[in-house]
């Protein structure tokens, strides 16, 4: 959805418009789920140009004095941090800007919760956004009423005919899968995890580098224990060809010995055949 606008005219108003009450606190609770899942999704499209980020005002350009909505976690196509730092505004401009974020978090707190449920996924879809996700990292749970049997994580989709919000069926396992980020979300613990279609779960950079690491300590393991067998290995063949080699020697010197004394017993017999001759006696003609 593209909206053409002179965004200089309201640029003005919303980079100086100043956020809601609600949406200032922040529990630690609140700020290590945010922090886990945005740093899942960093590095997750860490290779691609994909824009993440908390807490950005966003709002359409064609709806001047339009009150401001700051999602926990945003994930914009087609554009860098590094480019939106450099345009140096402190906001996004839907149209202005670029498209709509694909993708959209609201981390509930006891003080948003039911905005994020009730009023949210209405406003993202018109605002166009495809998905948006709310998540409670709350063990114990901070939804009330009906909601709290929806369990810690509710998602809208936007209908591909309007901007109404369809409601994200979960599985017989909990799970909800999104399409745009080709992974199960689960709600496990205080942190919102992602999967992806096999059943792997996403990494932030830090545990990537370290699952890295394990497979590179296993795999000089493998190779280390590989090397010691094959060294046990030669040694045992060493082995094999020495006693071999102690054998054929004693064999050897087993049939020298033999060849002494039948050498003997010849030299014996021709000194015995000698001496018969020697008084006339045929040994050949011996009784």
């Amino acid at each position: 959805m593209t909206i053409e606008t002179n965004s200089i005219e309201i640029e003005p108003y919303y980079d100086t418009l100043a956020i809601e009450e609600e949406e200032l606190g922040q529990s630690w609770e609140h700020y290590a789920a945010i922090e886990y899942l945005t740093s899942v999704l960093k590095w997750m499209f860490h290779d691609r140009r994909v824009a993440i980020g908390g807490s950005i005002n966003l709002y359409q350009a064609s709806k001047p004095a339009e009150k401001v909505i700051s999602p926990d976690i945003v994930i914009i196509e087609d554009v860098s941090v590094e480019e939106l730092t450099n345009d140096n505004k402190a906001s996004y401009y839907i149209g202005s800007y670029g498209s709509p974020p694909p993708v959209v978090f609201e981390v509930s707190s006891a003080e948003t919760w039911r905005k994020d449920l009730e009023e949210k996924p209405e406003k993202y879809a018109k605002m166009g956004v495809i998905e948006y996700f709310a998540f409670d990292p709350n063990p114990s749970g901070t939804w009330i009423g009906d909601w709290r049997q929806e369990g810690r994580l509710l998602g809208w989709r936007k209908s591909l005919t309007s901007d109404q919000p369809q409601k994200i069926a979960k599985d017989e396992s909990g799970r909800m899968w999104s399409e745009q980020l080709e992974s199960w979300l689960i709600a496990e613990g205080r942190h919102l995890h992602l999967y992806s279609a096999n059943g792997s779960l996403r990494l932030t950079e830090t545990e990537a580098a370290e699952q890295r690491a394990e497979v590179e300590r296993r795999r000089a393991e493998v190779e280390r224990r590989r090397a010691e067998a094959t060294k046990r290995q030669v040694e045992a063949e060493q082995q094999r060809a020495e006693a071999a080699e102690h054998q054929i020697e004693a064999e050897r010197r087993r049939a020298e010995a033999t060849e002494h004394q039948i050498e003997a017993e010849r030299q014996h017999t021709e000194k015995l055949t000698e001496i018969l001759r020697r008084y006339n006696i045929d040994p050949d003609n011996l009784p």
